[in-house]
C-alpha cells in the first residue's frame, strides 16, 4: 500500500469519526455544562405521593431473593419504567425504585399496614440534564440498550479519532507545536489518573 493510499484512509476515518462523534459530543458538552454549573439553570424538582393497589407479603421485604419478583410485580402491575432497584427504608419498609433521566419512581411498601405508596420525582431540567450524562448500563428497557451501545460506538469512535488525528499530524506537519500539545495533553491526562488512583 502506497503512502498516498494510507493517508487517504486513514482521512477519510478521521473524518467519519469526526462525523458520529459530533451530535453525542455536543450532547455530553451540554450536559457537562450543566452538572458543573448547576445553578444557572432554571427548573426545581417536583414530587407528588399517592397510595397504590398493590397487594404483597410482608415477609417478603426481609427477604432480598424475593425483591426481583416485587419489582417485576411493581414494573408490570403499575406501568412503572427505568433501572430497577430495590432499597430497605426505615422502619422496616421497602423501596422499589425505578429510576429515568427525567423522573424517579419509588413505590414505598409498608409491611406493619400492608399499605404501599408511589411517590414520583420529576427531576426537574438541571437533574435530568445531569443524569443522562451519567447514565450508565443497559438495564432499565429497550431505550437504556440503544444507549449503551451507542456510548460503545461513542467510546470506538474517540479511539479513532485520536488515533487518526496522530497519524495526520505526524505525516503532514509534525511540528513542535503539535507535539507539545499532544505530551501536554498525555501528561495531563496521566496526572489526573494517578491523583485519582493514589491521591488522598
Amino acid at each position: 500500500m502506497s503512502k498516498a493510499t494510507a493517508y487517504r484512509w486513514v482521512r477519510d476515518a478521521h473524518g467519519l469519526a469526526g462525523l458520529a462523534l459530533a451530535a453525542t459530543l455536543a450532547l455530553y458538552a451540554v450536559t457537562g455544562f450543566a452538572i458543573v454549573h448547576g445553578s444557572w439553570i432554571p427548573g426545581e424538582r417536583h414530587t407528588t405521593r399517592a397510595r397504590v393497589d398493590f397487594a404483597f407479603d410482608a415477609r417478603a421485604l426481609a427477604d432480598a431473593a424475593q425483591h426481583d419478583a416485587l419489582l417485576a410485580r411493581a414494573r408490570t402491575s403499575l406501568g412503572l419504567e427505568g433501572r430497577a432497584s430495590s432499597e430497605p427504608g426505615p422502619d422496616g419498609r421497602l423501596a422499589l425504585q425505578f429510576e429515568r433521566p427525567a423522573r424517579l419512581d419509588v413505590v414505598w411498601l409498608d409491611g406493619t399496614t400492608g399499605e404501599a405508596w408511589l411517590e414520583r420525582r420529576d427531576e426537574g431540567l438541571q437533574k435530568t440534564l445531569s443524569n443522562v450524562h451519567q447514565l450508565q448500563g443497559p438495564e432499565g428497557g429497550v431505550a437504556h440498550v440503544l444507549w449503551a451501545l451507542w456510548v460503545d460506538v461513542t467510546g470506538v469512535a474517540l479511539v479513532a479519532f485520536a488515533a487518526t488525528g496522530v497519524l495526520l499530524w505526524a505525516w503532514t506537519r509534525a511540528d513542535r507545536l503539535g507535539a507539545g500539545l499532544l505530551a501536554a495533553s498525555t501528561l495531563s491526562c496521566a496526572a489526573a489518573i494517578a491523583s485519582l488512583l493514589f491521591g488522598r
